[in-house]
């Protein structure tokens, strides 16, 4: 069982400030999705480069490693800021983000930046493997004279996130539970079990 009901959570957040306490955690959230996206687009057109054959083709196989690739390098860039993102939203009462930084540092040490690393590695690889190599398979397919409509870049930039999220959220699950202050996971083969079992 998790610690808190979700209508418990919910009367905490409404508590600490009507609506506000639902975005505790979002600037930290903002100021990482401006690099993590571009790091992770930019690196992902260079990994298609280096994993084209040489014939200048670009096979399955090449973008989910191009994408695995681009999502661990955007992931690795920004994680910090993950860390803190979660740490923020949990913290109770009214504390700042240089707050919580500065707390971690002085008490955890440099090292609980990067809790859950691995799983967050192990995760976001699959996820934007597949997300992008199904997203760019999808649109290949797609008749010429809809390729560049804007409502099928839509639709097949949400097909392919969804389908992605349904392989991939279980590893998110163990991420999140490896980011927490206290976590008694040392490596993601820990934490696979006892996730479970706190969540069963």
């Amino acid at each position: 069982m998790g610690t808190n009901h979700p209508t418990e959570s919910a009367m905490g957040h409404w508590k600490e400030g009507w609506l506000k306490g639902y975005w505790k955690g979002n600037l930290p959230q903002v100021i990482r999705i401006i690099p993590y996206s571009a790091v992770q687009l930019f690196s992902y057109e260079v990994y298609k480069k280096i994993f084209r054959r040489k014939d200048g083709e670009l096979s399955v196989f090449g973008r989910l490693a191009a994408g695995a690739c681009a999502g661990m390098t955007s992931t690795l860039v920004t994680y910090p800021l993950d860390v803190l993102r979660l740490r923020l939203a949990v913290q109770s009462g009214h504390i700042t983000l240089s707050q919580v930084a500065l707390n971690m540092l002085r008490e955890e040490g440099l090292a609980s930046f990067y809790g859950g690393l691995g799983p967050s590695l192990v995760a976001i690889a699959p996820y934007i493997a597949v997300n992008f190599c199904v997203f760019d398979l999808m649109k290949k397919s797609v008749p010429e004279k809809y390729k560049n409509r804007p409502e099928t870049s839509l639709a097949t930039a949400l097909l392919s996130a969804t389908f992605a999220t349904l392989m991939c959220y279980p590893l998110d699950t163990v991420r999140r539970q490896m980011q927490m202050k206290g976590t008694p996971y040392n490596t993601v083969f820990d934490a696979i079990p006892g996730s479970y079992a706190s969540i069963a």
